[in-house]
């Protein structure tokens, strides 16, 4: 296994590892200003992901013009889901909000995982393979350091 190998891992798991955060802070946000668990975040984000490839794919868009044209078209299929799913469930004749919202959001991450896969369900197959054993055990260790050590960090900053 080569230290290139290990620091384009270790690369890319930053860039998960940063995905993962602004995920985490639209979740935090939407939480703070809707009061509704959002359990199709993540979802809505994956269809982004997968809006931003078509673009690339078949419109020949380069990828940061892929990336403004995915959140536009995301940012309007959400706009149009909150006001149809969401926006019934502020007014004072819905007794128990909180539960509704978990409902319908759990719902609508069901839907769009089905929907995705009925549709690509060619490309969901796995057909990827680690090169060896000592590999994977070599990023797994790379991974299970840095979490490690961002625990670390995190525990020594808070005091």
């Amino acid at each position: 296994m080569s230290w290139d190998y290990l620091f384009v891992q270790a690369a890319n798991g930053a860039v998960v590892g940063v995905i993962y955060a602004l995920i985490a802070v639209g979740v935090t946000l939407i939480f703070s200003i809707l009061k509704i668990v959002n359990f199709a975040h993540g979802d809505l984000y994956m269809l982004g992901g997968y809006c931003a490839y078509y673009v690339i794919e078949y419109l020949g868009v380069p990828p940061l013009g892929a990336m403004v044209v995915s959140m536009a078209a995301l940012f309007v299929g959400a706009i149009v889901l909150e006001r149809l799913m969401l926006t019934p469930l502020y007014s004072d004749a819905t007794e128990r909000k909180d539960e509704y919202g978990l409902i319908v959001t759990f719902g609508l991450a069901y839907f769009a995982i089905n929907v995705l896969m009925l549709a690509l369900a060619e490309w969901l197959t796995p057909d990827f393979s680690i090169d060896g054993f000592w590999t994977y055990v070599g990023a797994t260790i790379v991974v299970w350091l840095v979490n490690v050590t961002v625990g670390w960090v995190l525990d020594k900053v808070r005091g």
